[in-house]
């Protein structure tokens, strides 16, 4: 069944928490660090709200979300003076957690990631299984 046309339930959070996140934007493939509140979640993925728009792109976040470590942004629209964003999540094999783990380590703010081609790959790879 086709994810996208899942009814899925989301859950609106009481308090907003806080949520560190990087992401490889899809344009340039360039690491972007982002603190951010997480709104909503549900089985499938999180809402969040930023102070600045986010690209699309591979998120990795600094902590588990819902015993997730990497998600995708789907889409970022403005929301009055902030932004919401919804980050579905990706589900990855403990060698390719590790092998995103290591490059994320490498990555620095605003610079191109190292060997963007090989992450890639790796991400088809797991998304096509």
């Amino acid at each position: 069944m086709d994810r996208k046309n899942l009814e899925v339930q989301r859950y609106s959070l009481a308090s907003p928490q806080s949520c560190s996140l990087g992401v490889i934007t899809c344009k340039n493939l360039a690491w972007m660090e982002h603190s951010v509140q997480i709104v909503n979640l549900s089985v499938l993925g999180i809402g969040i709200e930023s102070s600045q728009q986010i690209m699309s792109g591979l998120v990795w976040f600094k902590k588990c979300v819902g015993c997730h470590k990497c998600g995708a942004l789907r889409w970022s629209n403005p929301n009055g003076l902030h932004y919401r964003a919804g980050i579905e999540f990706i589900d990855l094999s403990h060698d390719t957690e590790a092998y995103l783990q290591k490059q994320v380590k490498q990555s620095r703010p605003y610079q191109p990631i190292p060997d963007p081609e090989q992450v890639i790959s790796t991400l088809i790879e797991t998304i096509s299984k």
